[in-house]
């Protein structure tokens, strides 16, 4: 820019059916060939052995997550060290987890309760029946310093659900 500060950039790639994102040039080649088997795979190194488990369509893994500022709506994310998420299908459902690894069980059980709170506060959102429908759908677990959300719903009722959301109006926040 002219003031002399660096321009954010993301970097792409379309191999086949799958779209690579990244913020790096270098990252979405080596992205590349793992997708290409010349490279290995995270769900091989230990590291999140849990990705690429049944059919995917999208999943994400995060760690070491430092979130700057004193934003309270990043209070989940500033408890947890790693994260997860992948979201498929299984049969006539659609699957998703988000898995948060907190630094331990006290980071844990704060996380669980903040997760907790917003999905109770979903389910009497009664303007938006369609979320209404997701946060009954979703299911809380901890397990010492994890906790782990999951969505099983039938893909029928998914898109229901994505229709309603779009013929209802955005209502936008201000700061």
């Amino acid at each position: 820019t002219e003031s002399g500060t660096a321009v954010p950039r993301v970097y792409a790639a379309i191999h086949g059916a799958r779209v690579v994102f990244g913020q790096r040039e270098a990252s979405v080649a080596q992205a590349l060939d793992v997708l290409d088997g010349k490279a290995g795979n995270l769900s091989k190194s230990g590291v999140f052995p849990q990705l690429g488990k049944g059919e995917v369509w999208a999943e994400a893994a995060g760690s070491k997550l430092k979130v700057p500022g004193t934003d309270p709506n990043a209070a989940v994310l500033k408890q947890t060290k790693a994260a997860r998420f992948h979201i498929g299908q299984t049969g006539d459902n659609v699957t998703a987890e988000f898995v948060l690894d907190a630094e331990n069980g006290d980071g844990a059980t704060a996380v669980a309760e903040i997760l907790r709170g917003l999905i109770a506060l979903g389910k009497l959102n009664t303007d938006h029946a369609a979320g209404v429908k997701v946060c009954n759908a979703l299911h809380l677990t901890q397990d010492a310093a994890q906790v782990t959300v999951t969505l099983n719903m039938p893909a029928t009722e998914v898109v229901d659900v994505m229709k309603t959301a779009a013929k209802q109006p955005h209502k936008g926040h201000k700061n």
